[in-house]
């Protein structure tokens, strides 16, 4: 799990890099890292990611949180209108449309959990 994570993280950056024109093994040489030392770096934050999302993926089910049609349809304009495309167009990205879905019941959950948090 801890390698998919760090394997996530990297794509993530990967596809963060390549908006700015630059390619993660020049990013690796500015910071004069190779791929083992970033990896190694970043062990203990994929850690936390993943115990972090087994919890909050836990509380989703448990509380039977869903991402409803219409708030979809409201990210799905908003983001749209960020990435200067037609919501048809992410529509038909299945990837997208799940990232979506995510995001909005991880939102939901982080409300859920400081609804009920007790602080003593």
């Amino acid at each position: 799990m801890i390698e998919t994570e760090l394997e996530n993280m990297i794509k993530d950056i990967e596809a963060r890099l390549q908006y700015q024109g630059m390619k993660f093994e020049q990013y690796l040489q500015m910071v004069g890292k190779t791929m083992e030392d970033f990896k190694k770096e970043s062990e203990e934050q994929a850690k936390t990611s993943v115990k972090t999302r087994l919890v909050l993926e836990a509380i989703i089910k448990e509380e039977k949180i869903e991402a409803d049609e219409e708030t979809i349809n409201k990210k799905l304009k908003e983001m749209a209108g960020l990435y200067g495309k037609k919501e048809e167009e992410l529509k038909q990205n299945e990837n997208f449309m799940k990232y979506i879905e995510d995001s909005i019941k991880n939102e939901k959950v982080i409300d859920f959990i400081v609804k009920n948090a007790k602080i003593k």
